[in-house]
């Protein structure tokens, strides 16, 4: 979903940009651990999550990149953790 969504903002612009920051490992690992450097917020969190798991198997929140899986062929998506989302409630 990240990449359809990414190829949305490249074409038509910020009114795509509707997912936090996310990364792809192991492709961009050196990317994702230059984010955590940079990160000016002590205690950010990111969640990764299997790419191909299901019903949220193996999804954990990490704040540290000593906690991102060791290389592997397997491929993980991290996001930015939202800790106060705007959730929209549908139902009445």
């Amino acid at each position: 979903m990240y990449k359809n969504v990414a190829n949305q903002i490249k074409d038509h612009g910020e009114d795509y940009k509707i997912l936090p920051k996310t990364w792809i490992l192991p492709d961009d690992r050196k990317r994702f651990k230059q984010e955590q450097e940079d990160c000016v917020e002590k205690n950010k969190l990111w969640i990764i999550k299997p790419a191909n798991a299901s019903c949220g198997k193996g999804i954990k929140i990490i704040s540290k990149t000593s906690n991102l899986p060791k290389k592997s062929q397997n491929t993980y998506v991290i996001s930015e953790y939202i800790m106060k989302p705007h959730l929209i409630n549908g139902l009445k």
